[in-house]
């Protein structure tokens, strides 16, 4: 005779799809919330959806590790990553707009120009602006980007002048 789980376990184990099924969801509603964020101006309202996320996440930790059925377990686990990840692929960025200068950075470097020689302002790329991508580059990028090579100089200057610890660098960055 098979060993009958207790009676804790039993009432996991029968209504755990619907219980999981209804944590998913409450997740991909805060996923659709938080695109709505207009990034730093909002981080605290943010911060609050992701700590109300890692309490609906670590609930369904907890309830995933009385399942007996991983395969079905698997499959709800599968579908809800996937809707998760769909709920916010359609969307601009809200929490960086890194990922324009990274395109941006792409295209230059796909014309065969090195992306740290210019920056995006520069006439010599005036050619490679669009209207999706080149005015959502960060200003800070376009104005305050380090002289190509100046860096590398500095780094290899400090390199010859101290010891080239980690804590070496680091000093000589604070100077």
């Amino acid at each position: 005779m098979t060993e009958q789980p207790p009676p804790a376990f039993r009432s996991v184990n029968a209504k755990w799809p619907v219980m999981l099924s209804v944590l998913g969801i409450a997740m991909l509603v805060l996923y659709l919330t938080a695109v709505h964020s207009k990034g730093a101006a909002d981080i605290a309202w943010f911060l609050k959806l992701v700590v109300v996320q890692i309490v609906i996440y670590l609930a369904s930790v907890w309830l995933s590790l009385r399942v007996r059925d991983s395969r079905q377990l698997l499959v709800v686990g599968l579908i809800f990553a996937t809707l998760f990840r769909l709920s916010i692929v359609f969307y601009p960025p809200y929490l960086s707009d890194d990922i324009y200068r990274y395109v941006w950075d792409g295209r230059v470097q796909a014309e065969g120009i090195n992306p740290y020689r210019y920056i995006p302002a520069d006439d010599a790329l005036a050619q490679l602006r669009d209207e999706k991508i080149y005015p959502n580059i960060k200003e800070n990028f376009v104005l305050a980007q380090a002289t190509p090579g100046k860096t590398e100089q500095e780094r290899h200057g400090r390199g010859k002048e101290r010891s080239g610890s980690v804590h070496s660098h680091r000093a000589g960055r604070l100077s």
